[in-house]
Formats: structure tokens, sequence, C-alpha cells
């Protein structure tokens, strides 16, 4: 459960920083911006794939199973500031 916390997290953090680099609207760097906007694309759909991956190991694993299906169905959403 940790490692899928992990790639959430990592996917996030990979989300904001796409965000940030398409606000950024400097013309003198715009060439940057747009390698950097498909770096985060990139990374996003890495980290998105390793979720994935841990989510079917997580399904064929019984006590893994138990342990989500326990957990409350709607999970809060938290954002912290500046996000």
């Amino acid at each position: 459960m940790l490692r899928l916390m992990m790639a959430c997290n990592d996917l996030t953090i990979a989300n904001q920083a796409l965000g940030i680099c398409r606000r950024t609207e400097s013309e003198k760097n715009e060439y940057i911006r747009r390698g950097a906007a498909l770096y985060f694309v990139r990374l996003q759909m890495a980290h998105l794939h390793e979720a994935l991956k841990i989510v079917s190991e997580i399904q064929g694993c019984p006590n893994l199973r138990r342990f989500v299906d326990q957990c409350p169905q709607a999970t809060p959403l938290i954002c912290l500031p500046n996000c």
C-alpha cells in the first residue's frame, strides 16, 4: 500500500510541475517550456504505469485485497497550500 501511495504522490508532483511549466509565459524560453512539458507528461505516464502494476499486485494478493476492501469507500482530498 505504501508503494501505491508513493506512486500516487509522485504522479501528483509531476502533474503540479506540468501545471507550473504550462503557466510560464516567457517566449525567450519557449523551447525549454515545451520540452519540459513533454518530460513531465512522460514522467506522469511512468508513475501511472507503476501505480497500475501495484494495483494488479494488490488484486492478486488476498491479504492485500482484504486490507483495501476494509478501507473507507471515500477518501477525503487534501490540498496543501500553494498547490
